[in-house]
């Protein structure tokens, strides 16, 4: 993948990452009572928050640590592994604690970049 096509996907998946995290975030009270009040919150905090909070991160993660373009395999394994992280922490911090979460899922791409970073499969020269 270029590395043009990598920062545009950045641009793209941030937005619904926070969409991903405030939905976890949110789905212990929506198994209560889901009112359209609440629907409309996640679906205007979540992009929102994502953006603010994922796509810098993303961004850091690309230009800063892993300076190359991925292959479409790890591409996809690292929007698989972020999302997963969004969903867990979303889970486990409920409710209002979003704003934080977003603090803290931020932290854990910005280590998944570094892990990456370090185990990052070495072109063939």
């Amino acid at each position: 993948m270029r590395r043009w096509q990598q920062v545009f996907l950045w641009l793209l998946l941030a937005p619904l990452l926070g969409l991903v995290q405030g939905l976890a975030s949110f789905f212990w009270l929506f198994l209560k009572d889901a009112q359209p009040a609440v629907w409309k919150l996640v679906s205007s905090i979540g992009p929102a928050y994502g953006t603010g909070w994922f796509l810098p991160t993303l961004l850091i993660v690309d230009v800063g640590l892993i300076r190359r373009g991925l292959t479409n395999v790890e591409f996809r394994s690292f929007v698989l592994t972020a999302s997963v992280i969004a969903a867990s922490i979303g889970l486990f911090t409920p409710g209002m604690l979003l704003m934080i979460s977003y603090l803290v899922t931020a932290l854990a791409i910005l280590l998944l970049g570094v892990y990456r970073r370090k185990h990052a499969t070495q072109p063939n020269s």
